[in-house]
Parts: structure tokens; sequence; C-alpha cells
């Protein structure tokens, strides 16, 4: 999802997260065969729509994986069919939960303090600029650390030119904000506490990740940073489309911990299995389950009535039921890992096109399929009258003047839809109309949360306000 440039594609994600629903009701017991041919239709349309050449998802629920299975092609050149154990696809900023997922290792082991101050562990680096308080582990675990985002510089050419992690950040660590004043989705600071690992553990990432993660949940398509000459030939092929599809570069980061691992839907529901089994897998401990529950419960808020962050991952609502997930995207893949551990459900979705749109509509299609809402209109009159509201808009900070090529902030559309109960959907929540123009969302509390649309002349929609924020409508056509 090309939601800004490589400085930090999933933030549009984060910030998509939502506002607090209720909790939803489990129906039938799932039924694996009858779940593939709920999502294949699903799965062909949003490929169709979206030109998406391959995708695999993996399913896991009530501790069994319940569905893996590869859509389309992994090279579109030698029609190679996309197979959930065997296709590699590259993760993106997934990468930052097992980065936030070895630290909390460390810490288990005693070597790390969440709430320690992490000069501490510095050795020889430094973080520039002036805040008051102290900056803990937690706080770059939960992206509330302060650090500036540098976002220029991140890639290198060649896996040769990429630099060790202390050379790379010794000018890039500023300090911009207090920290634990306020989340800021950061790579720099999971790319910090990554450094905290190598330096802590006396091993390179790749193979902390390898020994205490990756070898333990038996996850052997799984690497950090180039895939090995093996398994070349398994790596799918990322792309763009704009009439035909082009094929993308390897990327290399030199923020690794917060970019750069490769991984099959097979082994992530490995992964899925241990979050959601407390850390076990298969009977083996492969980390706590108070790091499990660290992960899972949020551990910081912008607001107590808004969505956070937990260590790794943030709060999202779908369907009333509160679940964390985290996306990743590079230059022709994206993937999303989503987790609603009160149901015991897991989905990964992978994808070698940069579409978040993608993976959300897949994973929309699961959570319709274990916990439906109404699928007919309450109200048909009210429900037409809403429909104008319905359609893509866009954050309106970004360079409206640059030329199309220009590599900087350029936010991705997202969705407001209309629902059979006469709401609106973003955002996460259901909006109801309280007035002109003015929606109010649907909360299991007293909060009173509003959102307003802006009409033209002729009545046509043409900008949705939330909080301090605008939203321009888009055309349909608009990427």
């Amino acid at each position: 999802m090309s939601i800004i440039n490589s400085a930090g594609r999933s933030l549009f994600l984060m910030f998509l997260a939502s506002l607090s629903l209720a909790q939803g009701v489990d129906t039938s017991k799932p039924d694996p065969g009858k779940l593939e041919s709920h999502l294949d239709p699903v799965a062909e349309d949003l490929m169709r729509r979206l030109y998406a050449p391959g995708m695999a998802v993996a399913v896991v629920k009530d501790g069994k994986v319940i569905l893996k299975k590869g859509y389309g092609f992994s090279n579109v050149e030698s029609k190679t069919p996309v197979d959930p154990s065997k296709t590699i696809f590259r993760i993106g900023s997934i990468t930052k939960v097992f980065t936030a997922n070895a630290a909390l290792i460390l810490e288990e082991e005693g070597k790390i303090g969440l709430d320690t101050d992490v000069k501490k562990y510095l050795n020889g680096l430094k973080i520039g600029g002036a805040y008051k308080g102290v900056m803990t582990v937690r706080n770059l675990l939960t992206h509330t650390s302060g650090l500036d985002e540098f976002s220029a510089g991140r890639r290198s050419e060649t896996a040769a030119g990429v630099k060790p992690l202390k050379d790379f950040l010794s000018d890039r660590l500023v300090a911009r904000t207090e920290p634990g004043r306020q989340i800021s989705y950061s790579t720099y600071g999971i790319t910090l506490a990554g450094y905290i690992v190598e330096d802590i553990s006396g091993q390179p990432l790749s193979k902390f990740f390898e020994d205490s993660i990756f070898r333990p949940l038996e996850m052997n398509s799984t690497n950090l940073g180039v895939v090995p000459e093996s398994r070349k030939n398994d790596l799918a092929v990322g792309y763009t489309f704009n009439g035909q599809y082009n094929p993308q570069p390897f990327e290399y980061f030199h923020t690794y911990p917060a970019s750069d691992i490769n991984s099959t839907a097979d082994d992530m529901a490995n992964y899925i299995l241990a979050h959601l089994g407390g850390g076990r897998f298969k009977g083996n401990k492969v980390f706590d389950d108070s790091t499990s529950g660290l992960m899972h419960h949020v551990q910081f808020k912008n607001h107590e009535r808004l969505p956070g962050w937990a260590v790794g991952f943030y709060e999202t609502y779908d369907n009333n039921l509160k679940g964390i997930e985290h996306g990743g995207s590079m230059e022709g893949f994206a993937a999303l890992l989503y987790l609603l551990p009160e149901k015991d459900l897991g989905i990964f979705v992978a994808s070698n096109i940069e579409q978040g749109r993608l993976m959300s509509g897949m994973k929309q299609a699961v959570l319709d399929y274990f916990y439906p809402v109404s699928s007919s209109p309450d109200d048909p009159e009210e429900f037409a009258k809403l429909k104008r509201f319905e359609g893509r808009y866009r954050w309106d900070v970004y360079c409206h003047t640059c030329p199309p090529d220009s590599r900087g902030f350029f936010p991705r559309p997202f969705e407001v839809t209309l629902n059979n109960d006469s709401t609106i959907s973003f955002f996460g929540n259901r909006w109801k109309p309280v007035g002109h123009l003015t929606f109010k969302a649907i909360l299991n509390d007293d909060r009173e949360i509003f959102a307003a649309f802006k009409e033209d002349e002729s009545g046509n929609i043409t900008f949705l306000f939330h909080g301090s924020n605008a939203y321009e409508r888009v055309a349909e056509e608009a990427k």
C-alpha cells in the first residue's frame, strides 16, 4: 500500500484503526470447505478490480490452521501459481512485530527492562535533540518514543551496501517530542529496538530471529533480508500495474528491523498459532504467555477513548469486534497480520502487488464468515438518502501541486461504506446521521464523537471532516 513513500507505508493502516465497539457472537463451528467457498468469489473479485497477480491467505481458528490457499500467480511471466506453503512474500512493516517480539524475549530473560532508560543500551549511540523525561524500551515498542522520522536514505541500492545499525543510526536518532507523550508511528523507534536486540544478544538480528522465533516455530521459509539462493525461485515477483504488470526490484533497507522479513502463508500460520496459544507451538514454549499478553493488550492511547498500541500491534475494530493487527508493504508487495485473541482467530494475507484494500477486503470476508452482520436494508428509503456519502476519500495532507512521480507523502484513499441499518462506516466504526451532513459514532459508552461532510453547490459530497482532519472525496479510479 503505497500510502507514503518507503518511510512508513503502514502508517495509514494504523491511522485507520478505529473507535471502540461492542463484542460479537460466534456462529456455527468453522467448516474449512465452506470458508473456502465463501472466500473464493471475494478473492476473485478483489484481485480483478485491484489487478492483483497473486495472493496467499492463511486462517487459524481454535488452535488449528483451517485454511491455507494461494490465488493467482507469483510470477506473471512464467505463470507460476501461488503456493501458500512455498511462495515467499515480502511482508514489510510486519517485521516490526517480530522485532518487538524479539525484544520481549530478551525481557523474559532479564536482559532488557521495558521501563529502563534506553540510554543504558545505546553502547555509544547518541540521541540528539533535547527532551524531557526518560525514553524507555517500552516507548520504542509502542511508537511513543518521540523520535523524529527521517524518510530519505533508508534504502540501499545493494545488499552489500546495507549499513550496520550502529553506523546508520549514528546521526538519525533525534528526539522530536517528549517520550510517552503521544503515539507517532516510528520506523526509527523499532529500528533502535532492533539494534538493542543485536547488541544485548551479541547476534545479528537475522540470527536471533532464526534461533529464537523462526526455527522453534518451524518457519523454515522465513528470513530477514536477502532470500537464500536456494529459495529465490520461490520468491514472488512484486508488481505494479499501469495497463500492464511491471516487475519491481528487490528493496534493501538500512532499517531492516522495521522492514525486511520474507515469509510464506504457511509459516505465518505457525506464528499465529504461537500467539493465540500463549507462546507455545506443538507443546513447546517459544515465548512466555506474558509476552503475548503485552503484544495483545494496549499499552498506550493518545486518548482514553481512542484505540491504541499494544507492543508491536495496533488495535482495530471490525464487525463489532476488537482485534489487533499490523500491515506491511514494500514496492510490489502488501501483507496483513490480524489477530482476534478473544475468538481464537488469526488471519494472514499477502500479495505481490501493493494494494492495502486487497488485504482489508480478505480480512473482512473472513470476519463476515464467522461474525456476519445484517445483509438487507432495514429502511430502504433512508438507505437511499445516504447513498451519496458512500465513496472514496483521501487525507488532504499532501502536496497537491507536486508532479505525479514525486515520492513525498501521498495517502491512499479509504472507503466510506453504507450499511443496511442506514448507517455509514469508516475508520472501523458505524456512524448514524444526526443532522444535515453530520454523523455521530455509534459506541458502547457515553462518548460523543462526530464527523461531518461538505457538499458543493450542486449537492455533491466533496469532503469528510473528522477531528481536526479533512479528507477530500476522490474519483473511483484514484489509487
